[in-house]
């Protein structure tokens, strides 16, 4: 059996419009049927982690399926020439029934009633620039998003590659529908975008007498400068994105903040870890660390990694969702420790 396009016995969809979305278009990757050659280019983010306090943002997200120009073949294998409306009418005349087992009806049914195209050709012969484009899909697709244009969505592996039941699609020259991409890559590029401050912490005490350590087995208070580095008193940093009708919110919680060190650390809760040192405040309520030895091996002090781990879950789209890598953020501060001795003696 000669080459047709990528789906066989498949219904057609005679459309003659629909624009480009501002939001997706070709890439520069290796496009086919992997989606590599396209890419939505800017996506809408809003919510507290939203980067630059929202707005549009270019970022690389692989389309899930798309339209591509399409090419018929003669039974022997030749191609046509797709802007020519004399030869694609006579495929469909004389090359559609044996490309169907030389049932005509079949041929109608994959590729839609010789009006549909008629009404195409004749606008083409007008000076219409048209193309007739075949849907694509990267293999991984668990369903062609291009049913919003026509069509109707069936299982992977029914009907044809992308889980899509069009075959061909006459669209103005250059101007196929837009891409589209799936809720979850969507929250994955809504994942890497989350901004989440590095946890920068300040202490207490500072000994100026002592070059600004601290003591050994006195409790170190410890607190995040930024308060949005450990999501604020509930723990949780929300960022959505969306783009063409897809969107995906993605909300990453954390635990708090974690120091470690070579001499003690300690993991706290997000309010601990936003509790200044100040007079009154209960040392239960802050995040304290009191080290066991001095620093005296470290010639600037002890290096105390401060970090937070996030969890990532999404929704989206269509009743979708799930769960995403977890993020980590953490710096390291310097933190001099010193030991004083005290001589106690008796008068008498």
């Amino acid at each position: 059996m000669g080459r047709i396009v990528s789906m066989v016995f498949v219904v057609a969809a005679m459309v003659v419009s629909g624009a480009t979305s501002a939001f997706a278009g070709p890439g520069s990757g290796n496009g086919g049927s992997t989606g590599g050659g396209y890419s939505v280019t800017a996506i809408s983010f809003s919510g507290d982690a939203a980067p630059r306090s929202g707005g549009a943002v270019s970022a690389g997200v692989p389309a899930t399926c798309w339209w591509e120009p399409a090419q018929l073949y003669l039974f022997d294998t030749s191609p046509i020439d797709m802007t020519d409306p004399d030869e694609l009418e006579s495929w469909y005349l004389n090359e559609l029934p044996k490309h169907t087992a030389g049932s005509f009806t079949m041929g109608r049914v994959a590729y839609g009633d010789l009006s549909l195209w008629r009404s195409v050709l004749d606008k083409m012969r007008a000076g219409v620039k048209i193309t007739a484009y075949q849907p694509s899909c990267r293999q991984d697709a668990p369903q062609c998003a291009l049913v919003g244009f026509a069509g109707t969505a069936l299982p992977p592996g029914i009907g044809g590659p992308c889980g899509m039941n069009v075959a061909i699609g006459f669209f103005p020259t250059g101007n196929p529908p837009a891409p589209r991409i799936a809720p979850a890559d969507l929250a994955e590029a809504a994942r890497d975008e989350m901004n989440i401050p590095l946890p920068q912490v300040d202490r207490n005490p500072k000994v100026t007498a002592l070059s600004g350590a601290t003591l050994v087995g006195l409790p170190t208070w410890f607190w995040v400068t930024d308060p949005t580095s450990v999501g604020g008193t509930t723990g949780n940093r929300t960022i959505r994105a969306e783009v063409a009708g897809v969107w995906a919110e993605v909300v990453a919680s954390t635990g708090g903040l974690s120091l470690s060190s070579p001499a003690g650390g300690q993991r706290c809760g997000p309010g601990q870890a936003l509790t200044h040192y100040a007079r009154g405040v209960t040392e239960s309520s802050a995040c304290t660390v009191s080290f066991r030895a001095s620093s005296v091996g470290y010639p600037d002090g002890f290096p105390v990694d401060a970090s937070t781990s996030w969890s990532a879950t999404w929704t989206g789209s269509g009743n979708t969702g799930g769960t995403l890598t977890p993020l980590q953020r953490g710096t390291v501060v310097v933190v001099p420790v010193a030991e004083v001795q005290t001589l106690v003696t008796s008068a008498g």
